[in-house]
């Protein structure tokens, strides 16, 4: 191999390498090290590692460094949809790369919410009031949680713009604490509504809290979203 094998050009431009040039290849660099990262069935940190120690501010990423770390090998699946929100945030802030240069890696999750927004849109959902029953903490293929932001028209959505969707009541229930939510939480189902929302023995647990309600006011129509807003105004007017 001849050394214009190795370097097929007939000469290389003299100018200096500007600011622009270097910061396009590193960009390019760290990029390519967040696809590999997030590029397995699990998270895999050592392409982050190898790129971000030069560049860490320690005072600032500390936190979403720690987060990293903690993440290392855990697998995708046994991440909520807020922890892959934050995995990603952190990712990003650590590489000093936005989410244009390396859009949210989870298009699954992306689907998942394209659908949820759909349903939601037609009403496609049932409420849950807990009534004296605590939430519960068990994940149930095919059903998943969203807290109402406003009523009828809008779902709660985290810092990057996707829906905040949970696995558990129990943890769409503490985010609605913890942002001082005044509307209920929502679930969506796989299957239509009327395939599940009651049993053989009569109103399931997610219904059972409507049980009296409907002694005082009429029922709305079958599996409707909508007039369950309205449905759940008036319980807490005949409650007060």
């Amino acid at each position: 191999m001849t050394d214009h094998d190795m370097f097929p050009f007939d000469s290389f431009p003299d100018e200096e390498i500007t600011d622009a040039e270097a910061d396009a290849v590193i960009l390019s660099t760290k990029t390519a090290a967040l696809r590999r990262a997030f590029s397995q069935t699990y998270f895999n940190i050592c392409s982050v590692r190898e790129y971000s120690r030069p560049i860490l501010h320690e005072d600032d990423d500390a936190a979403a460094y720690r987060l990293l770390e903690a993440m290392h090998c855990v697998g995708f699946n046994a991440m909520s949809v807020t922890t892959k929100v934050m995995l990603y945030r952190a990712a990003l802030q650590v590489m000093g790369v936005d989410s244009e240069c390396f859009p949210f890696p989870f298009t699954e999750l992306l689907q998942n919410i394209k659908t949820i927004a759909d349903k939601y849109s037609v009403g496609e959902y049932a409420i849950i009031y807990l009534g004296d029953r605590p939430p519960s903490r068990i994940e149930t293929p095919g059903k998943c949680y969203c807290v109402e932001e406003i009523a009828g028209c809008g779902l709660y959505k985290n810092e990057v713009g996707l829906l905040n969707m949970f696995d558990t009541e129990a943890e769409a229930f503490e985010f609605r604490q913890s942002v001082g939510g005044e509307f209920p939480v929502l679930i969506f189902c796989d299957q239509p509504l009327s395939e599940w929302d009651v049993e053989d023995d009569g109103v399931d647990m997610v219904d059972a809290p409507y049980a009296a309600v409907e002694e005082q006011i009429e029922a709305p129509p079958e599996n409707s979203g909508r007039f369950s807003i309205l449905r759940y105004f008036r319980w807490l007017q005949a409650k007060s």
